[in-house]
């Protein structure tokens, strides 16, 4: 297969930026720098890379991630930092924090997974 170099840089109004109106295969990696970037409609990555750390997974973000609606997360999550709520906290299933136990032996049980309950 032979190698493309594009080189072109848009304008502002867009003109100047090469164009391929039927799409372009890319078979190893590529490395770009974007500005700005607006994309409509959904986007999949079909990698299937899991994640075990803040640098791993088939997408790393190295700035902050604002997200405008319902996120909805088919696995685990794990968070290394602060976490902070600022609206309700709705734990279906019950909530386990350190030894205490919320909800999770019944709904209306605070117990420990082992030892004493003390309140003070």
């Amino acid at each position: 297969m032979s190698q493309i170099n594009v080189n072109k840089i848009a304008d502002k109004t867009g003109g100047g930026a090469p164009e391929f109106p039927y799409g372009i295969r890319v078979t190893g990696i590529v490395t770009a720098t974007v500005v700005n970037q607006n994309i409509t409609g959904v986007t999949t990555v079909a990698d299937t890379t899991e994640s075990t750390s803040k640098d791993t997974g088939c997408l790393v973000l190295e700035g902050g991630l604002g997200i405008e609606k319902n996120t909805y997360i088919g696995g685990l999550l794990n968070v290394a930092g602060v976490s902070t709520f600022t609206g309700l906290l709705d734990a279906n299933g019950g909530a386990t924090i350190d030894n205490i136990r919320i909800g999770v032996t019944d709904d209306n049980t605070i117990d420990t997974a082992s030892g004493n309950l003390t309140l003070d």
